[in-house]
């Protein structure tokens, strides 16, 4: 068996870039609970993600079901849960996700989710080492050490072991 059939490096952007995860970090609880579950279910494992301002990158390997079923989920999901939780915490944070689609009221997830499929250990590692850096660079810098942001597969990586249940930990 190919250790990387369904093996997929993911990414989600929030709609218009809203720096939600920081505004209301309540919210990446969500995401945390929505993984665990994606996990406990037996739709994939987990291999790496890290939680931004703005977007969220996974790692994952499909065991059940088609990556796009999984994105839809998950996606339909946690906008849900999100919308719900800012209509609680902040009612007028809402205004920065009101859509113009007859079909809905409010859009929190970008349409377009990036599926890339990794195919080698190399570019597993590749993508890695690029979502755990992701906190340490540019606009998004935030820690200096990638182990140091705690929503990441990062920490898990450089202890050896995994500090979140739903989290599955490669040879990389």
């Amino acid at each position: 068996m190919d250790i990387f059939e369904d093996m997929f490096f993911t990414t989600f952007t929030i709609e218009g870039w809203i720096p939600t995860f920081k505004d209301l970090p309540e919210i990446n609880f969500i995401i945390l609970r929505a993984l665990t579950f994606i996990s406990n279910e037996e739709k994939a494992l987990i291999l790496g993600f890290v939680i931004m301002k703005d977007h969220i990158h996974l790692i994952w390997k499909v065991k059940s079901g088609t990556i796009k079923e999984i994105v839809k989920s998950f996606k339909s999901f946690t906008s849900k849960a999100i919308l719900k939780k800012i209509r609680l915490i902040d009612y007028e944070y809402l205004d920065n996700f009101v859509s113009d689609r007859k079909d809905r009221k409010y859009k929190f997830w970008k349409l377009n989710s990036g599926h890339f499929k990794i195919d080698s250990h190399s570019m597993l590692c590749q993508k890695l080492n690029y979502i755990h850096n992701n906190p340490t660079v540019g606009d998004y810098k935030v820690v200096e050490l990638p182990q140091e942001y705690s929503l990441s597969s990062a920490c898990a990586y450089y202890q050896q072991r995994s500090n979140f249940s739903f989290l599955s930990l490669v040879v990389a």
